[in-house]
């Protein structure tokens, strides 16, 4: 698109140019041409005076042009900053004040291997207060993404393994479809299925399962 808006001003430089030797061609086109250093003089004159204004016009809107391309690919590459920046403050979160909530909740699935988020909620109301840490966790970065404070792409990439295999290990689906908190954990996992490359999210999703399936084969309570 920059590309072709330069070239669309080099080239109304270019009719600009020729303009005056159009209507000069038209309105004298009976007269002879000119014979004498004078004469061709008047008219190299006549072409200048007519052209430079218009020229000039031009380099100026050439100028405002490059201007605003630069200053909007400042404000683009400031704004990716800000959003990379605000991704790995998520992920130090999730590395270092997380890290004790994400402890405790992996303990609670491998006791409650069939439990899904809700239910351990409902039986261990005290306990799963760990394990909605983590899923309010995702939940905001869903609402991060969506308010697009963060990059998609680079979320899906840094988190996309670890939402994986915890929505299919601890939230699991049978949460109610209505709830907004809950929206946002299905919203998240559309992302990650419409940004991964298919085979590697199946592998994400195998892995989890086998994870799953695991704990509940080492003999974990069902309620």
């Amino acid at each position: 698109m920059r590309t072709l808006t330069v070239k669309s001003i080099v080239l109304a430089s270019i009719l600009l140019s020729l303009l005056p030797v159009f209507f000069y061609a038209a309105w004298f086109h009976p007269l002879p041409v000119g014979q004498t250093p004078t004469e061709w003089g008047a008219f190299a004159s006549y072409v200048s005076g007519l052209a430079s204004p218009l020229l000039s016009i031009v380099s100026l809107g050439l100028v405002a042009h490059i201007a605003i391309n630069i200053q909007q690919a400042t404000q683009s590459k400031q704004e990716h900053y800000e959003k990379t920046k605000r991704l790995f403050e998520m992920h130090r979160e999730w590395t270092d004040p997380l890290y004790e909530a994400r402890t405790d909740a992996n303990m609670l699935l491998l006791k409650f291997p069939y439990e899904t988020a809700v239910g351990i909620e409902m039986r261990h109301p005290e306990e799963s207060k760990s394990l909605w840490r983590v899923v309010g966790f995702f939940q905001a970065m869903e609402f991060a993404v969506s308010k697009e404070l963060i990059d998609e792409r680079e979320a899906v990439d840094l988190f996309g393994q670890i939402f994986i295999w915890w929505q299919v290990v601890g939230i699991k689906g049978d949460y109610p479809s209505e709830w907004d908190s809950f929206m946002r954990i299905t919203s998240f996992r559309n992302r990650v299925n419409g940004l991964m490359e298919p085979t590697t999210l199946a592998n994400w999703v195998k892995y989890a399962d086998d994870d799953l399936k695991a704990r509940q084969a080492a003999g974990g309570s069902k309620g």
